[in-house]
């Protein structure tokens, strides 16, 4: 059951879920439907509880994309990385409100100046190398946010939500909703007088699923 399952503890403060079977996660066919994108409210919430809930193998099915991008074009994704690892390192020394990397900035303005030249350069010249890094992290991710926009939520995803709220949030994916200030629509769907998880099961078997 979702609510005795074992967490994988990476630290004191983050957990990684354990691996879906992949006939829940992505063979049983019964549990896909296309969802109304009118209703806004549902396909955030289904997205949300689905991310949280099959994180683990979004997390596997994204870096095994990358390491197979990696082991096929190996000195191209190199590039790729240090390039938009030094434009991120520069875009966020710009944006920084630190006081120690203001001064450098007033103090050192040719040198900063001489950096962004230097980076941009790198980008134009390298330019094939990081689109084909950015290619390769964001199809798997497109893939991600699309199997969850289609996977129905079954009855131990709901659960999960509902009777490990508090968990979930201290998992990988929470962590990253909270650092993006992302959030469901709606909260869960547990009663006032739903308060344990016989309740919640049996309250849960009562709705469609969506």
């Amino acid at each position: 059951m979702a609510a005795t399952e074992q967490n994988i503890v990476l630290n004191k403060d983050v957990q990684l879920p354990p691996f879906r079977p992949l006939n829940e996660f992505i063979f049983d066919k019964t549990r896909y439907d296309w969802p109304n994108v009118g209703n806004f409210e549902k396909l955030n919430n289904r997205m949300y509880a689905n991310l949280l809930y099959f994180q683990t193998n979004y997390f596997v099915v994204i870096l095994g994309y990358v390491i197979l991008a990696t082991l096929l074009n190996a000195k191209a994704m190199a590039i790729g990385m240090v390039i938009l690892l030094l434009i991120c390192a520069l875009a966020g020394s710009i944006l920084s409100n630190d006081q120690r990397i203001i001064e450098v900035r007033h103090e050192h303005p040719y040198a900063v100046l001489g950096v962004i030249i230097v980076v941009c350069y790198g980008f134009i010249s390298f330019l094939p190398q990081v689109i084909t890094t950015l290619f390769a992290w964001c199809v798997p991710i497109a893939i991600v946010l699309v199997h969850s926009a289609v996977r129905l939520r079954n009855l131990n995803n709901k659960i999960n939500q509902n009777v490990l709220e508090g968990v979930v949030r201290d998992t990988v994916m929470g962590k990253l909703f909270s650092l993006f200030q992302v959030k469901q629509a709606s909260p869960p769907e547990a009663s006032s007088g739903i308060r344990n998880e016989k309740d919640i099961v049996n309250a849960l078997k009562k709705q469609n699923p969506f």
